[in-house]
């Protein structure tokens, strides 16, 4: 049986297609822009770009490592379990006080500019009921789909596979390359942790579907005030005891990942 990869993906070509990814949103920005680079791009605009990038790289990825492999193999879309997409979601939704949190202390060493958050605002004010949908359609599903093929399908399981199995390396790498192609020095932190849950939840359900649902449950709760008609900088808050019942009920749910990983891997 022929090999899946005709060119061995190590973690220097992971560095290499994630700079990619950098140069090309860089591009695809400038060419939105008009070259202006004081120009403001709302997140409409900057979702669908990211993930128009990371899809057209990931496949150009594939066309060099793997022409004739199964999509399926290379972007580990294994048949994700039933129950472990419920504690993925659980994961998703638990991690968001978690992740405020870092990114409120971001904030505070890396203020964002009065005029940054210019465009969105302009562009919420007057959105009707149903752009405000295709934005969060954008957020929750688009974008997260996109980003879990390339980060935790094509590099995770190019990396994997490489190691014969082993994700560890895989995990590290991926949340590595995730958190550095962020947009802003701000969210390098919120990127890291979130990529790292996220790789240990590709790596223990054994699906970027099982990834990508984690993934897109983490902007469920973010998006509520958006489709609700309030302004863009709306958030919704957290008490102290949600906020600790919230993280459990995520923590919970990675360890019962995690046992079921394990059982599966002795299993088979």
């Amino acid at each position: 049986m022929a090999p899946v990869y005709q060119r061995e993906f190590t973690p220097l070509a992971a560095a290499g297609w994630s700079t990619a990814v950098v140069f090309a949103m860089g591009l695809v920005l400038a060419l939105v822009s008009g070259g202006r680079l004081d120009t403001e791009i709302d997140l409409m605009t900057l979702g669908l770009a990211a993930a128009f990038v990371h899809v057209g790289i990931a496949f150009a990825a594939v066309r060099v490592h793997a022409p004739e492999g199964s999509l399926r193999v290379l972007f580990g879309v294994g048949e994700p379990k039933a129950l472990d997409v419920g504690l993925a979601a659980a994961v998703g939704v638990g991690i968001v006080p978690v992740l405020d949190g870092l990114d409120t202390l971001a904030q505070r060493r890396f203020p964002a500019k009065p005029d940054e958050a210019l465009a969105d605002m302009v562009m919420f004010a007057n959105a009707t009921s149903g752009q405000r949908l295709k934005i969060a359609l954008v957020i929750v599903v688009l974008l997260p789909v996109a980003q879990e093929l390339f980060f935790r399908g094509l590099i995770f399981s190019g990396l994997a596979a490489r190691a014969g199995g082993r994700t560890l390396g895989a995990a590290l790498v991926s949340t590595v390359a995730f958190a550095l192609t962020s947009s802003s020095p701000r969210a390098i932190l919120q990127m890291s942790v979130l990529g790292l849950v996220l790789a240990c939840v590709r790596a223990w359900s054994g699906s970027v579907v099982v990834s990508t649902v984690a993934h897109a449950s983490y902007f469920v709760i973010p998006v509520l005030p958006l489709l609700q008609g309030k302004p863009y900088d709306t958030t919704i808050g957290f008490s102290l005891a949600q906020s600790i019942a919230m993280t459990a009920a995520a923590a919970l749910a990675l360890l019962i990942l995690r046992l079921r990983g394990g059982a599966g891997a002795k299993s088979g």
